[in-house]
């Protein structure tokens, strides 16, 4: 592989690099840092998301059975009494 002398973005002068290469060495860590921030920030956020509406595991249902029942007693279907939050146990 040829290596050349070639200059980064932001000015500098690299000396014998792959002519792929395109930051030099403190360029490339400002990338790294800057986008691991952004992912670190990203992330945050979501928890703080998930932290305000948490999910309630383990939420008691009736049984099917049950739901279809009283359905065909509202007179509605078993979905659209699914989707009422009637199927949930109070």
């Amino acid at each position: 592989m040829d290596l050349i002398d070639k200059r980064c973005r932001c000015g500098n002068l690299m000396h014998n690099v792959s002519p792929r290469q395109q930051l030099c060495e403190e360029c490339r860590k400002k990338l790294l840092t800057e986008k691991r921030s952004e992912v670190k920030s990203l992330r945050s956020e979501d928890a703080a998301r998930r932290a305000k509406h948490p999910r309630m595991k383990n939420q008691p249902f009736k049984s099917i059975e049950q739901c279809v029942r009283e359905a065909d007693a509202l007179g509605i279907s078993y979905g659209q009494y699914v989707a009422r939050g009637l199927d949930k146990v109070e």
